[in-house]
């Protein structure tokens, strides 16, 4: 039906319902983030119309608001709250017609503000944004104009842009998260298919092999457990399932098959 659906787990079922069916063609690249472990916001890409939008559930209606002010703005969507100002949203972008990597910010109950992370030309592809906890965000994303994964980060004054891996063409499937201490960690995908893992200590990137495999870790996504460990769920396109690896204290990285029924995973 091309419309935007959310579905939530009440400890038995799940529960789908429809947000947004308003155009034609909605609910592309959606990112979503919830407030008080219940009341979901979600951003998304109108196809149709080429626009960021994005919704969010009050405990009993939707609110739906269109973000992006220019053409082809919306995909790769990536949403974050801030604690520290109302739980407001934050999402980035990738603006198509100008290459840009965007970021617009609620400021006020209905206010938004808009900017630029990074000007250079095609900018943004598969952006995964976090903040650390002084609330700045830092978004991974994919250069296609280089094929290199860039991370950006704000320090309260201004965007600073660097090169994580320039082994092009790498950085597809990116996804980005901050520990503790405000360290990145990023899960990608490299050019011989394979499965990596960055993580910035003493100011140097450090890149190895979250699996050795090749024809794995497209549509990765990766999460910390308590110790700062990453796990990186991801797509083993070869036999088509749905993989899991887990970096041990030992240095070692564990693999699990989840999924391995028919086709799975993509997206």
């Amino acid at each position: 039906n091309k419309d935007l659906k959310y579905a939530y787990w009440d400890g038995s079922t799940f529960t789908p319902s429809k947000v947004d069916g308003t155009s034609i063609d909605v609910g592309m690249y959606t990112s979503i983030a919830l407030f008080n472990h219940k009341q979901p916001h979600i951003s998304y890409y109108d196809t149709t119309h080429g626009k960021l939008r994005y919704a969010a559930f009050s405990g009993s209606t939707w609110s739906i608001d269109t973000l992006s002010t220019d053409e082809m703005s919306g995909r790769y969507s990536s949403i974050v709250l801030d604690p520290n100002n109302n739980w407001y949203p934050s999402v980035s972008y990738y603006a198509a017609v100008s290459g840009y990597l965007k970021m617009v910010k609620k400021t006020g109950v209905t206010t938004w503000q808009h900017s630029v992370i990074d000007q250079a030309h095609d900018q943004g592809a598969f952006a995964s944004m976090d903040l650390d906890s002084l609330q700045n965000p830092h978004v991974a994303f994919m250069d296609d104009t280089v094929d290199v994964l860039n991370y950006a980060y704000w320090d309260g004054s201004a965007w600073h842009v660097e090169v994580v891996d320039d082994d092009e063409p790498v950085g597809l499937y990116c996804s980005l998260i901050l520990d503790a201490s405000n360290a990145p960690h990023i899960s990608y995908w490299d050019p011989a298919g394979r499965l990596r893992y960055a993580t910035k200590a003493g100011g140097t990137w450090q890149i190895e092999y979250a699996d050795p495999a090749t024809g794995v870790g497209k549509y990765t996504s990766i999460g910390l457990d308590l110790a700062g460990l990453p796990y990186i769920s991801y797509y083993d396109s070869g036999n088509k399932d749905l993989r899991l690896t887990h970096k041990m204290a030992s240095g070692s990285w564990d693999v699990l098959v989840v999924d391995d029924i028919n086709d799975v995973v993509k997206n």
